[in-house]
């Protein structure tokens, strides 16, 4: 088991092995919530890479009496949040599209959910979505914020 302290202080003193360490154990946990918000890897491994680099720039900033893993957490989200300012493919409407059109084949007969929906078939369906829905979803149910910190955040009305 890693001691993320003592990896933390060695970052902080820019040993380059310590922030590869860092690095390695940051990836376990943030890549997979990469791959929620960006269907492509190269995409999520980007956006995870940036995130990173965040952490190591301001590392000098975290409260090493807290939880390291949340503080990332939130970085990893803040940079999501600022990218989706930043693009504002948001100031688009969201089309709503038919279940017919959206959805050309089911993936799982609807009576047979529970017994067939794995957490692969679930990514993928969630991965489908076009970006805005994708990450809004994902802000709300992965990450537990309420309609009314998303619309803040995102700089959209709650009912949207």
């Amino acid at each position: 088991m890693l001691n993320i302290h003592s990896i933390l202080v060695d970052c902080l003193k820019k040993d380059r092995k310590a922030e590869y360490a860092l690095y390695k154990a940051c990836h376990s946990y943030m890549f997979p919530i990469c791959l929620r918000y960006k269907p492509n890897r190269d995409d999520a491994l980007d956006l995870f890479n940036r995130s990173f680099l965040k952490i190591i720039q301001n590392l000098e900033q975290y409260d090493l009496e807290k939880s390291f893993e949340k503080w990332t957490k939130k970085i990893l989200i803040n940079t999501i949040i600022d990218e989706h300012r930043k693009n504002k493919n948001y100031s688009k409407h969201i089309e709503l599209k038919s279940s017919e059109t959206f959805f050309e084949e089911p993936v799982f007969d609807v009576n047979l959910a529970e017994d067939k929906l794995n957490t692969n078939d679930l990514l993928k369906e969630i991965q489908r979505l076009p970006e805005p829905s994708r990450n809004i979803l994902n802000l709300y149910v992965f990450e537990s914020l309420s309609h009314e910190e998303i619309s803040k955040l995102l700089g959209i009305s709650a009912v949207t």
